[in-house]
Parts: structure tokens; sequence; C-alpha cells
């Protein structure tokens, strides 16, 4: 059912996957100028330096996989399965965010890195909730 508390975990994955996109992810303090690596692109206050598709892409992806993960409530195995996909896609990002850094040293994180780490702890959280629904079916199975 829809109305289950890992629903609403996997809705806050989804948000915060959506906030991740729009906020800055980190903020880099780099020969006196501040740069802003967004889910987009790595940017100062006047121009795009480069590019972050493959973040944004990646984000777009984990977005998608919670969503659809919400409505699969009737196949507890896939939530938990993609649930711990959406664990692997967290982790790769960060790995992208962290190699899209190079080897700038005044770093800051941002309030989309926050989101994507928040996710990490929804994603837990709704997982636990999966396995706990499974094992209470389960148990319901085997008494009757």
């Amino acid at each position: 059912m829809i109305q289950r508390i890992q629903t609403i975990f996997l809705a806050g994955i989804v948000i915060s996957m959506i906030l991740a996109l729009s906020l800055p992810l980190i903020n880099i303090m780099h020969e006196g100028v501040l740069l802003n690596l967004t889910a987009f692109n790595i940017s100062d206050s006047s121009k795009v330096i480069s590019n972050n598709y493959y973040v944004s892409i990646a984000i777009l992806i984990i977005a998608i996989v919670a969503a659809y993960s919400i409505v699969q409530f009737k196949n507890r195995l896939l939530q938990i399965k993609l649930g711990a996909l959406i664990s692997l896609l967290v982790m790769i990002t960060m790995g992208l965010i962290y190699l899209a850094l190079g080897d700038h040293q005044n770093v800051q994180l941002g309030k989309g890195v926050w989101a994507l780490l928040f996710s990490l702890v929804c994603n837990f959280l709704a997982n636990f909730f999966i396995r706990k629904d499974d094992k209470l079916v389960r148990d319901a199975d085997r008494l009757r």
C-alpha cells in the first residue's frame, strides 16, 4: 500500500534529489574567486567554467529509481533491490562530485551534498521498514 511509512521516506529521496539539482553542491575558493559546483556546471559569479551533466544525470536517475520504487509496493523484494541500487547510485554520485573537485584545497560543502546525505538516511530507513513489512507478511503466512 502506498500509505506505508517507507513511501514517505522514498518520497523524501525524490524531494532531496530535486533539491540537490537546484542547490549548489560545493563551494570552492580558488585563487580568490568563489566557484560554485552545481549539478549542471562549475561557475563563478560571471561565467560557466565547465559542465557537470554527468552529475545531474546521476541525480535524475536516483530520483527516477526512487519514484519507481514507490509504485512497486506489492513487490517488496524488488523494493529492497531498488533500495540497494539507490544507495550505490548515491555513492557513485558522491564520487563524481569528488572527481569534479580536482585538487582544490578550500572546499565548503553546499546544501546539495547535504540533500544527498539526507537521501542516504531516507533510503536506509525505507529499506528498514520494507524489510520489517516483509518479515511481518512472512510470519503471517507461516501462521496460516
